[in-house]
């Protein structure tokens, strides 16, 4: 499968993807793909091509977009909730190597229960991990404000392609 989508940039085309594919009743929805822009030419077509329907997307630049010469149109929205908010301790398993990438699973408001799956997704992976501590919201939603980017009216989308 192979289709061509215009958008801003291709994370955007990527979501405009995901879209479609909802609408077509596409079975296996992906949540990420592998952006071949950033391989600089390491892939070759008939990799893509022998890759083609085992369900692993791909996506890459057509053609560029037009770049957009005030980059300051910004729309802010800001959402304020009232009321006391409660907070509770959170413990989650982070990759010592990665603190952003979350070990899957391991959240939660018990501590034992935490690094009982850190340690035993350690021993399988020999991977080093950390159990770190937060405070979260209950019942509350942590969004307090969103910028969204404003694209010019002179900017011109680009066209992406992703393969399947």
């Amino acid at each position: 499968m192979t289709r061509k989508i215009k958008a801003y940039s291709i994370w955007d085309a990527f979501e405009y993807l995901k879209e479609d594919l909802k609408e077509d009743n596409y079975k296996n929805i992906p949540e990420e793909f592998i952006n071949l822009d950033e391989l600089s030419g390491l892939v070759s077509m008939d990799f893509l091509d022998a890759i083609d329907g085992k369900g692993i997307f791909f996506g890459r630049t057509v053609e560029r977009f037009g770049e957009n010469a005030n980059q300051i149109q910004t729309i802010v929205n800001n959402f304020s909730v009232k009321g006391d908010k409660k907070w509770k301790t959170t413990y989650l398993g982070v990759w010592a190597d990665s603190r952003m990438d979350v070990i899957p699973g391991s959240q939660s408001d018990i501590k034992k229960e935490c690094v009982d799956k850190v340690r035993e997704i350690v021993s399988e992976t020999g991977r080093n991990a950390h159990v770190i501590i937060g405070k979260s919201t209950v019942e509350f939603s942590r969004i307090q404000s969103e910028i969204n980017y404003k694209p010019s009216p002179k900017q011109e989308m680009g066209t992406y392609e992703f393969y399947c």
